[in-house]
């Protein structure tokens, strides 16, 4: 996105409520593929689940970075962020991990200073605003990348 993009806190927080909306549909019916076999990436839906909590998870994390002035943000790519209890958990401890993921995200939100949002740094992808960041972690990354794979495992 271009220097000049302003993004506000409440583009940032319905960008996390409306991925977190479409992913409640797909949550819903998710469980009883959840063991199904991997993906022709190779990620099974435990996998991908992890990796889409342990994503949300470091938002928090990534942001910290912005908000102490670092020049660049160091993000772990295409690591399933992985526990060994995923192995055999039930859907229902994903769904709570989810949840409380989303939980704080939005306690993170609610706390942020909107004049932060502007704050650049470098990371992975290029350098980019905090907000670009967070709407590319909500909608970019988990909705419209990983969400479409997790769907896929339910038309199989």
């Amino acid at each position: 996105m271009a220097a000049e993009t302003h993004i506000t806190l409440e583009a940032v927080t319905t960008s996390l409520e409306e991925t977190w909306s479409r992913l409640e549909r797909v949550l819903a019916r998710i469980g009883p593929v959840l063991s199904a076999g991997p993906d022709a990436g190779g990620w099974t839906p435990r996998q991908l689940l992890s990796h889409l909590i342990g994503a949300w998870q470091r938002v928090p994390v990534h942001a910290g970075f912005y908000l102490a002035g670092a020049k660049d943000v160091p993000i772990q790519l295409h690591d399933p962020y992985w526990l060994k209890e995923w192995e055999t958990a039930p859907f229902e401890s994903f769904l709570l991990a989810f949840r409380a993921a989303y939980d704080s995200n939005k306690a993170f939100l609610r706390q942020l200073d909107p004049a932060m949002l502007s704050r650049r740094a470098r990371t992975p992808f290029g350098e980019s605003s905090l907000g670009e960041l967070l709407i590319g972690s909500y909608t970019g990354h988990v909705g419209n990348f990983h969400l479409p794979q997790l769907e896929a495992f339910l038309v199989q």
